[in-house]
């Protein structure tokens, strides 16, 4: 993938993914229309990925993240 602006998703344990390839193309991606988007981002690691397994509170405000 050469466009910056652009990025994968993936659904994993019910949850969708924005995949980026670094830290540069992640913000190629939220300037890609000559603004910031608006929202809210949550970084995901495995710990976070187990935790939603049991606490559906956890899982509702990592849902609640858009952009």
């Amino acid at each position: 993938m050469n466009n910056n602006t652009t990025a994968p998703t993936y659904t994993l344990r019910g949850l969708q993914l924005i995949g980026w390839r670094d830290m540069q193309h992640a913000l190629d991606y939220l300037f890609a229309d000559g603004q910031l988007k608006q929202g809210t981002l949550v970084a995901i690691n495995a710990e976070k990925m187990l935790t939603i397994e049991d606490n559906a509170e956890v899982r509702e405000l990592i849902n609640a993240a858009r952009i």
